[in-house]
């Protein structure tokens, strides 16, 4: 487990970056709607996996690309792609350095795992308990200073918006409510301040938007009325081949591993299901 030269800086960063995430002045609440003009470059679920980040900034070339934004998610809970070690608070700096370098261009949405620290609700991969794993990396990582970055890192992800849009009728989110929760999702939750019960398994708005998993066509058809949008990008399900079209109006992005996507879109101009499904390429060339 590496430890960041300067904790301060590290820590400063991340604080910078919360700040400038709700200040962006694409967001409307706790969504981002984007200008019809430039490109969106998003992704999938990271989960720690810094070698699938750095080749995404490296393609992502911000610098040379000015009206690109890169929307970002699910950072947390997963292994280095480096090392194999928990890559959850090295990649949060990087991606928080990031946000400092292009501020209103670097974008990252909240994932059902940053929810679940943030709300206190234990996770389980292959019986292993995820959070702790990740309290411990943290510990080793801040050491002394670690009540401070948790601090630090809990308001990052609070600071997160739950989705983005854009003018031509794509609605990014980590995962759209299943068809159990739809008559109780209140697509205002993507405006007004959030609650507490808005994190409820019981009828949480926030909570349904970040961990459905309900692909069928009537729930999609009938969400994307609710939303007013055309197509639904979202990650949280995990995809062999990086990406997945279960229906007409789904397009799932999975961006770790070896066979890791992204999507590149234009901001401007209609789109169709077909289309978005081919601007869709890899990580990993």
């Amino acid at each position: 487990m590496s430890v960041p030269a300067d904790v301060d800086t590290a820590l400063a960063s991340i604080r910078n970056a919360a700040d400038s995430l709700l200040a962006c002045p694409y967001r409307r609440g706790n969504e981002l709607l984007f200008p019809s003009e430039g490109e969106l470059m998003a992704t999938g679920d990271l989960h720690g996996d810094i070698a699938a980040f750095d080749e995404i900034v490296r393609k992502a070339a911000l610098p040379k690309n000015p009206c690109r934004h890169l929307v970002l998610q699910e950072l947390v809970h997963g292994k280095n792609g480096h090392d194999g070690s928990d890559g959850s608070c090295e990649l949060i700096e990087k991606a928080a350095a990031l946000v400092e370098r292009h501020p209103a261009r670097v974008h990252i949405l909240m994932g059902n795992h940053e929810m679940a620290e943030l709300t206190g609700r234990v996770m389980l991969k292959n019986g292993v308990v995820i959070n702790e794993i990740f309290r411990r990396a943290a510990q080793d990582r801040y050491g002394d200073r670690l009540e401070e970055a948790t601090e630090c890192i809990r308001a990052f992800w609070q600071a997160m918006p739950l989705a983005a849009r854009t003018m031509n009728r794509a609605f990014f989110s980590h995962s759209t409510p299943s068809r159990k929760f739809l008559d109780t999702f209140d697509p205002a939750v993507l405006k007004r301040p959030l609650e507490q019960a808005d994190f409820s398994r019981d009828g949480g708005s926030a909570y349904a938007l970040l961990w459905g998993r309900d692909f069928s066509v009537e729930t999609a058809e009938r969400l994307c009325r609710m939303l007013d949008v055309d197509f639904l990008v979202t990650g949280h399900t995990p995809c062999e081949n990086g990406f997945a079209a279960p229906n007409g109006r789904h397009i799932v992005i999975d961006s770790q591993g070896p066979n890791g996507k992204y999507l590149l879109l234009p901001l401007a101009g209609p789109l169709t299901h077909d289309e978005i499904v081919g601007r869709i390429l890899p990580v990993w060339d």
